[in-house]
């Protein structure tokens, strides 16, 4: 019964003729035949969870994928713990991304970062690290402070690193990023050409609350959709899919 429930909210919070009408506290932003369309909340500014790890992917996924990485996840590795308590198991770069699994991605993100500073040095394995994530760092570091270490906040736990829907879509639309679609598309592939990368986040003020993160697209068209309080992983897959398949957004203006 919650199934059909479920399909009945989706059906009537997405509007005739493919305009999408959100629910309180969504937001959405789409990129479409060099059109971006913001709707609800999309500019409102939230941790971006695990849409930081397409910032890992961007970094180093190439390299990852062709070294063929891979990673016994048994729920805790060194001094941390995966979101799932039971572990993943072995994962390879496409598992991992598919599950979302934060201990894979610090352990390769902390030999990479490792590789980075014996070929170019302290500082400038650190330059490049707030390089790549200063568009999500903001303004919470102050002049001359130093990045915090590895940590789980660095793959989207925490509140550390911070987007909104239009932010985050203008950041994957970029041309410098073709490379990342084209990984993201061969790795995270859902239904009908489209993939999509999911994830939960922390609501700031409230740790054990979560909200949802999703991004994606099918060659066309780019999406980012965040869901408010209390919504997680499969409702987050649910509501793009219902708001961007068939008629959507992207469908012509009458």
């Amino acid at each position: 019964m919650w199934r059909t429930s479920l399909a009945l909210i989706l059906l009537a919070a997405t509007a005739l003729g493919g305009e999408p009408r959100l629910l309180p506290g969504e937001g959405l932003a789409v990129a479409c035949a060099g059109e971006t369309r913001a709707y609800g909340e999309a500019g409102r500014e939230a941790p971006m969870g695990s849409l930081a790890k397409l910032v890992w992917l961007q970094r180093e996924g190439r390299t990852w994928e062709a070294g063929g990485v891979a990673f016994a996840c048994r729920g805790r590795w060194r001094q941390w713990t995966c979101w799932d308590p039971a572990g993943h198991g072995r994962v390879d770069l496409e598992k991992a991304v598919q599950v979302s699994c934060n201990l894979a991605f610090l352990a390769w993100a902390g030999e990479s970062l490792e590789a980075r500073r014996r070929n170019q040095g302290e500082s400038a394995a650190r330059a490049g690290l707030e390089v790549d994530f200063g568009p999500f760092l903001g303004a919470r570091l102050g002049p001359g402070e130093a990045l915090p270490d590895l940590s789980g906040a660095w793959v989207g736990d925490g509140d550390l690193l911070r987007t909104s829907p239009v932010a985050f879509l203008g950041w994957l639309a970029d041309p410098a990023r073709a490379a990342l679609r084209a990984q993201c598309a061969r790795l995270l592939r859902d239904r009908d050409g489209w993939w999509v990368k999911t994830g939960t986040a922390r609501v700031p003020g409230d740790p054990a609350a979560t909200c949802a993160w999703a991004a994606g697209g099918n060659g066309e068209t780019l999406a980012v959709l965040r869901l408010p309080r209390g919504k997680g992983k499969r409702e987050g897959l649910a509501r793009f899919r219902a708001l961007l398949e068939g008629p959507g957004p992207c469908s012509p203006r009458p």
